[in-house]
């Protein structure tokens, strides 16, 4: 039979007991497979948790390292001739980034972001991604300004093109790229 295995990026809680009212929990973290065992992580000795078993769970999920390989698509943002402005190419996060400093807006090229990892809607406006073409190794940090609905990444033209060294993305009208959140250093 075949394992699915998932790296968890993610902490579990898992109810210990009651005091006073007050749940108390225990930490866990580590590799999950089907019926396998979670490791906890709180203690220096290493105990188990069965995963089958009757868990009452909340999963507290880590921002770091959130990362796909998915198809990028092009849009024409074209923010240099718009003056970087969000609201002049209605731009999903354009609500809460338009009033940003034009040096903010205009520190990195512009995506729309709709991606399997990462936050969503308004949670990843501002956010930036570092974006390799799988093909070619190239790479480019673009800025998240807008939502699409292709599963993966719609670059402005000119990032598009920084990442097609090769042409193959013209031709293909995509790209395959791996993208991972990065730190802006706003």
């Amino acid at each position: 039979m075949l394992e699915k295995m998932v790296r968890v990026h993610a902490v579990l809680l898992t109810k210990k007991h009651y005091n006073n009212d007050k749940a108390q929990y225990q930490c866990w973290i580590g590799t999950l497979k089907m019926g396998s065992m979670l490791h906890k992580t709180t203690s220096k000795t290493a105990r188990r948790h069965n995963t089958n078993g009757p868990v009452e769970v909340c999963v507290v999920a880590v921002a770091s390292g959130q990362s796909a390989v998915v198809e990028s698509t092009y849009h024409l943002y074209q923010p240099e001739q718009h003056n970087w402005d969000l609201l002049a190419v209605s731009a999903y996060c354009a609500t809460w980034d338009a009033n940003q400093p034009l040096s903010w807006r205009s520190k990195y090229g512009w995506t729309a972001f709709c991606g399997p990892a990462g936050p969503q809607g308004q949670d990843s406006c501002g956010k930036c991604l570092r974006v390799t073409n799988t093909r070619t190794g190239d790479e480019q940090i673009a800025r998240i300004v807008d939502q699409c609905q292709n599963g993966g990444l719609d670059l402005d033209v000119s990032v598009f093109q920084r990442l097609d060294s090769d042409g193959n993305g013209n031709a293909q009208g995509h790209l395959t790229v791996h993208y991972e959140f990065v730190d802006c250093g706003d």
